[in-house]
């Protein structure tokens, strides 16, 4: 299958946890000291903050907060990149895995046409090499 229509089959995959893992997280998470919370949640907002950064620095692409979520969802101004890429966000989100080894969901997975959705459950380091790529 060519690079489009295998990222939207990724999306239609169910990516949630099994039942048996469901049934086992109270007593995991109930476990778990409040120290790895806290540097979880530090972590988590480096890199939201890192990808916002990054995302605000590249022109054609607008970018808002996140709001509790590990991913933001990144509009791709109309027309900016259809030159290089094409017009659509399934164009953008395929040439730039195929091209730089950067995955993001193109946002017609999640019918939001024009938009990628960035996950930064990532380190920062990690981050930065991915946009120093997208740039």
């Amino acid at each position: 299958a060519k690079v489009p229509q295998t990222l939207l089959k990724l999306c239609q995959i169910s990516l949630g946890p099994s039942a048996p893992m469901q049934a086992a997280l109270p007593a995991i998470l109930g476990g778990t000291p409040q120290d790895w919370y806290n540097n979880i949640n530090k972590e988590l907002e480096a890199s939201a903050k890192c990808c916002v950064r990054r995302i605000r620095e590249i022109p054609g692409l607008e970018v808002n907060e996140p709001e509790g979520a590990m991913y933001c969802m990144v509009k791709i101004l109309p027309g900016y990149f259809d030159e290089q890429v094409g017009g659509s966000d399934v164009d953008f989100a395929a040439q730039l895995l195929a091209e730089e080894s950067v995955a993001m969901l193109p946002g017609q997975c999640f019918r939001a046409r024009g938009f990628i959705r960035v996950v930064f459950a990532a380190s920062v380091e990690v981050l930065e090499e991915a946009f120093d790529r997208l740039e």
